[in-house]
């Protein structure tokens, strides 16, 4: 029997679970994700910035109840009846985290009632990725082409676009990519790939030149006029393209 509310504190108040807002050091915060039972990643309401700490320092936020009622909207982004299955998952892949076989595997698989080829994937998602994000079911009609980062690489993306680049005299590509890796390898999180987060620099700006996958350049405001330009070959290898909504 798995203990569906393996990952909460005071099991009648407060539990665990991405997006909620809580109590730390007497300050309210969101949690960003949930890396295992006694690891979470919080992020202060008024800045980017995370930090991971212990469960047990977490308590019941007691802010007005219009006001934690609002800050709580996101805790629906994620069902809770989905947020338990991850939990089952957790429990389930627990034992194997740190080290697995393929007898510990098949084992583990019968005891449960889990096709072995699922098992193996739930300790995959959640070794490269050290969350229980990666544990939650798929939406409908969601498919690989489609899969995000967790909220916290994403967290670490915006931190550093939002400290480094967009406040640095000389912004600089390359330095808050390595700035991004070194905050993901700190927590112990598989880096995105350079592209992706090029990508999301790149269009927080109206325009950006392209060339290929790994090389950007950003184009000065008003250069180019999307009806103009927009798609565009400059030169050989070069394009102009319009920034998404959803980036800017």
């Amino acid at each position: 029997m798995i203990e569906s509310n393996a990952v909460s504190i005071d099991r009648s108040r407060i539990t665990l679970k991405p997006n909620v807002v809580v109590g730390y050091e007497g300050n309210p915060y969101k949690i960003v994700n949930v890396l295992n039972a006694n690891d979470i990643v919080i992020s202060s309401l008024d800045s980017v910035r995370s930090l991971q700490v212990n469960s047990k320092s977490l308590t019941v936020f007691e802010g007005e109840n219009t006001l934690t009622e609002n800050l709580n909207k996101g805790d629906k982004d994620i069902s809770n009846e989905a947020w338990q299955i991850a939990l089952q998952r957790y429990e389930i892949i627990k034992p194997l985290i740190e080290y697995s076989t393929t007898e510990l595997v098949e084992n583990r698989a019968n005891e449960y009632d889990v096709n072995r080829s699922t098992l193996w994937k739930w300790l995959r998602d959640y070794r490269e990725n050290n969350s229980l994000m990666t544990l939650i079911p798929k939406k409908r009609g969601w498919t690989t082409e489609k899969s995000r980062l967790s909220p916290q690489v994403s967290n670490i993306i915006k931190q550093a676009i939002n400290d480094e680049y967009l406040n640095a005299k000389k912004p600089s590509i390359s330095k808050t990519i390595e700035i991004v890796k070194a905050e993901c390898s700190r927590l112990q999180l598989e880096a995105p790939h350079e592209n992706g987060t090029v990508a999301k620099l790149a269009m927080r700006q109206p325009f950006v030149l392209f060339k290929g996958l790994t090389f950007q350049k950003l184009c000065l405001p008003g250069a180019f006029r999307p009806g103009d330009h927009h798609n565009k070959m400059l030169r050989p290898g070069l394009c102009v393209v319009h920034a998404s909504p959803q980036y800017l």
